[in-house]
């Protein structure tokens, strides 16, 4: 079972994620459950576990996006594609008028979100995606 804006967002982050994804030794298939996405992959034959990429879950009750994990392999940094996904599921949950926050974000993920506008919704804990936030240059 799998929400509409599950498919809204799966459809609009799949050009972003596509050329990468290719590069990946093998991908798990991306099927959402519930309200639950995790897009999972190993970046090499030899690796004994899979890296996760994105994770993101659906509120519905309080029409909330929250990404619970982001990361992405060394091949996939410093290209702007972590920014870039959050913008997208940002501007895809908000056009279903939810909104984005990111949960749990490491202490250096978090200052770095504050210094680009997000808001602060339980200091080192949750932090909101907001218009404000500048997700579009490569330094805050």
């Amino acid at each position: 079972m799998c929400s509409r804006l599950n498919q809204i967002i799966l459809n609009g982050i799949k050009p972003t994620l596509e050329p990468y994804l290719n590069q990946f030794h093998s991908v798990e298939p991306i099927i959402p459950y519930n309200n639950k996405v995790e897009i999972r992959g190993k970046v090499k034959k030899e690796d004994l576990t899979k890296t996760l990429l994105l994770r993101f879950f659906i509120n519905h009750k309080d029409k909330e996006v929250l990404i619970s994990n982001i990361l992405m392999p060394n091949f996939m940094q410093k290209k702007n594609i972590g920014k870039q996904l959050i913008r997208q599921i940002y501007e895809l949950g908000r056009s279903e008028d939810y909104r984005l926050l990111v949960v749990d974000p490491g202490p250096t993920f978090y200052r770095c979100l504050l210094k680009r506008g997000a808001k602060a919704v339980e200091e080192n804990h949750i932090i909101q995606i907001t218009d404000n936030t500048n997700l579009r240059s490569r330094f805050a």
